[in-house]
């Protein structure tokens, strides 16, 4: 491994690791709203098992960080320009099952513009959605106006496409007509 290719991947574990954060977090924090307690108060959210989402994304983030994202010059068919980087962070497709089948998100980021000694880490963008991508997040804000070109001296800018956008895995659903057709005798 070249010092390079050794010195990326010790700066991607930051930003990783924030990144993961952040994405994970963001699945996590919705998901409770989705099975909130009844308004009777009967029931525990606990109790429906978002719980165990909620212990699937610390599981996640522990793995995705570790490993780590392999950036590396984005494939000229993301359209990215040069210093962007890409790569992809491995997260379960079903945050209750954190070691069953895993997708990938793609990520993209350019490093700070101030140096090792100034870098406080990663602003990562969440396009919001449904249907967004935060791949140009980076492209988009780098040296559009002086905001944004002191937040660059300290921080790295990471975008990403969520589940089912743009380079990330795509969603697969069951066609709505086949879910509520009536079974078969």
């Amino acid at each position: 491994m070249s010092k390079s290719s050794i010195r990326r991947r010790a700066t991607a574990f930051g930003s990783t690791g924030a990144l993961v954060t952040a994405t994970l977090m963001a699945g996590a924090v919705s998901a409770p709203a989705a099975s909130a307690a009844p308004a009777d108060g009967r029931g525990h959210p606990h109790a429906r098992g978002w719980d165990k989402e909620a212990r699937g994304v610390t599981i996640a983030a522990a793995r995705a960080a570790r490993a780590g994202v392999d950036w590396e010059d984005c494939d000229a068919g993301w359209n990215l320009p040069k210093p962007i980087q890409c790569g992809y962070v491995t997260v379960p497709l079903d945050y209750a099952k954190p070691f069953g089948k895993q997708i990938k998100l793609a990520v993209d980021r350019i490093g700070n513009t101030g140096g090792r000694s100034e870098r406080q880490g990663a602003l990562i963008y969440n396009p919001g959605g449904p249907g967004g991508s935060g791949l140009r997040f980076p492209a988009r804000v780098t040296g559009k106006s002086a905001v944004w070109a002191n937040a660059a001296k300290a921080y790295d800018f990471v975008g990403f496409d969520p589940r089912g956008v743009g380079h990330s895995a795509p969603i697969s659903c069951a066609d709505p007509q086949e879910f509520v057709k009536a079974p078969k005798a």
